[in-house]
């Protein structure tokens, strides 16, 4: 194999490596993304593996092209149907014995990074969902019903045992927030009986004493400054679209 040869056979391998690592995690997404009955999902898992397939035969086409050497429409089945053994069959054949090993060695890591890549494709719908799920955006709700939604948020949080939390802009008009720890414009509090007083709700905002640097201070927040209401522990609340 001559130096021309190696390196056309590289910048071949990097390429079809990274389509197959891509294709692995779109098609796990796909997956996760329909709810498929159990006949679609073997015929979703079918195509799938066929698709990679398809690219992991058609690098043994440009390998053996590069190479010049023959295939045999027997090696060709033998790729398509038991490429995880032939491959590094034909590695070892057509390699130098000392890189052989090393090209086995990729080829079955990127066996393994497939199907992470599967996995963590996967995982992109149903952390978009939670998130939806847990993240409300309010938007043309009268103030009334933006305070009752803001205090049944608020109560269930306390119910569950969680730490109320809040992030507020803090530029926004009529936020009444000492600006020294006000950072890039937002700030967080902790709402939790123990660490506020005073606490009132209005229909237009509401307010508390908190303790800053250890003083005494009230906080006003209207509604239309409040970003977020979550639970410390699990992060789910309401997300406010300026209300």
């Amino acid at each position: 194999m001559n130096s021309l040869e190696k390196r056309t056979l590289s910048v071949m391998t990097i390429k079809l490596s990274t389509l197959y690592l891509i294709l692995s995690f779109l098609l796990g997404y796909i997956y996760a993304s329909f709810n498929f009955d159990y006949n679609e999902s073997n015929l979703f898992y079918f195509l799938s593996t066929m698709v990679l397939i398809a690219v992991i035969f058609y690098w043994y086409v440009c390998d053996t092209d590069i190479l010049s050497i023959r295939r045999t429409a027997l090696n060709n089945a033998f790729i398509i149907a038991l490429a995880i053994i032939f491959i590094p069959v034909h590695l070892f054949k057509t390699r130098p014995k000392n890189t052989a090993v090393k090209h086995t060695i990729v080829f079955l890591l990127l066996l393994v990074l497939s199907s992470g890549g599967q996995y963590f494709g996967s995982l992109i719908p149903a952390q978009i969902s939670t998130y939806e799920t847990r993240l409300e955006i309010l938007d043309g709700y009268s103030n009334s019903q933006t305070a009752e939604l803001i205090k049944n948020q608020y109560k269930v949080i306390l119910e569950s045992g969680d730490t109320p939390y809040i992030n507020v802009d803090a530029t926004i008009h009529n936020v009444v927030i000492p600006q020294e720890y006000v950072l890039n414009g937002k700030i967080t509090f902790d709402l939790s009986p123990s660490a506020i007083d005073s606490f009132s709700w209005s229909d237009e905002g509401f307010k508390f004493v908190a303790k800053f640097s250890g003083k005494d201070m009230e906080v006003i927040i209207p509604y239309t400054g409040l970003e977020a209401l979550y639970s410390k522990e699990s992060g789910e609340g309401m997300l406010f679209d300026r209300i």
